[in-house]
């Protein structure tokens, strides 16, 4: 069976590809690590903002975050061909993160989760 190629590089890049230094970060919606992370890798974009460092935020998806695989594809939809938006999502998701990670889903069904992103996509807005 054919695998299709996509059509972009995977991830969603801040600054410039052609940036000296290229972070590449990789981020599971549901980690309470990667939450913790995600300040100091804006704090880097802002700091660096331009053409000298390009971070690209690759979504991943661990294998006892069961929430995450449907939050990433909500972040692709979100972002379309927009990074920027992808990040701020991103930033969104983690927010709210108490509200679809761990123990607040254990007893809920994938309906539940599709609710739940749902409403947290009607509250996004990419000020």
């Amino acid at each position: 069976m054919p695998m299709p190629v996509p059509s972009r590089p995977s991830g969603f890049r801040l600054g410039s590809g052609e940036a000296p230094v290229q972070v590449e970060v990789f981020v599971d919606l549901e980690c309470p690590f990667s939450k913790k992370a995600w300040p100091t890798v804006l704090a880097v974009a802002d700091h660096y903002e331009g053409d000298c460092v390009g971070i690209t935020a690759h979504p991943i998806v661990l294998c006892d975050h069961r929430q995450s695989w449907d939050l990433t594809k909500a972040t692709v939809a979100i972002a379309a061909d927009n990074p920027l938006r992808a990040w701020q999502f991103m930033g969104h998701l983690y927010q709210h993160q108490t509200n679809y990670a761990l123990d607040a889903f254990d007893h809920k069904t994938r309906q539940d989760l599709r609710q739940l992103i749902e409403d947290l996509t009607a509250k996004f807005d990419p000020a």
